[in-house]
Parts: C-alpha cells; sequence; structure tokens
C-alpha cells in the first residue's frame, strides 16, 4: 500500500488507497493510524483512531459493491492533524470525501 500508494489530503487526514483486482483481494481493506511521535498518550492515540473508524464505518456502504465487481481498494487514513481533539463531526467530513472519491474511481473502472 505506502509503496504504491495514490494518496489524497484531507486536512487532517491524509488518506491513501490502491486499487487492486478481485484475484488479489476479495473486499476493501482499511487501514488506521495516527502518529506517536505527534501524541505521545496512547489514549489519545486510540481516540482518534476509534473517531476514523467509526467515521469509516458509518459510511463504508457508499462504497458498496457487487459482487462481480473486479475492483476494490486498500484504504489508509493517516490523521496528520495537530489537535489532539479530532473534532468527530470534521472528520466524518474528510471520510465521506473520501469516500466519494474511491466511488468515483470504482465507477470510471467500471464503464471502461
Amino acid at each position: 500500500l505506502f509503496e504504491q500508494e495514490k494518496s489524497l489530503y484531507l486536512y487532517p487526514i491524509r488518506f491513501i488507497y490502491l486499487p487492486c483486482s478481485a484475484q488479489v483481494i476479495t473486499n476493501h481493506q482499511a487501514l488506521f493510524a495516527v502518529s506517536k511521535k505527534q501524541f505521545k498518550s496512547t489514549v489519545v492515540r486510540n481516540k482518534i483512531k476509534r473517531r476514523l473508524r467509526e467515521a469509516h464505518r458509518l459510511h463504508k456502504y457508499l462504497l458498496a459493491t457487487r459482487k462481480s465487481s473486479s475492483v476494490y481498494f486498500l484504504m489508509g487514513y493517516i490523521y496528520i492533524g495537530s489537535s489532539p481533539k479530532g473534532n468527530f463531526q470534521t472528520i466524518q467530513k474528510k471520510v465521506i470525501t473520501a469516500i466519494n472519491h474511491l466511488k468515483n474511481i470504482h465507477e470510471k473502472a467500471l464503464l471502461q
């Protein structure tokens, strides 16, 4: 994922993704990361990761694919914000934007 990534900067999230064929993976996969260097407290890092996971869980239906789909995505949400608060509404908006971006890519792939 990190070697061949394509990315979007949606502050406070860096969203990376990699389209994969159905032979490589059989469904979408997500990764959530928060820098230990920036946030020393484990409690704060876990809180931000929980918010990222919840935002993704609530909106992953937007990426719902048919069983006959030939394209799936490896996704990574990396929190790059400096605020340890990690406002859920802001995170949620950015996750929706990222998922919609993938949805558009997926639709284009199906048309080709």
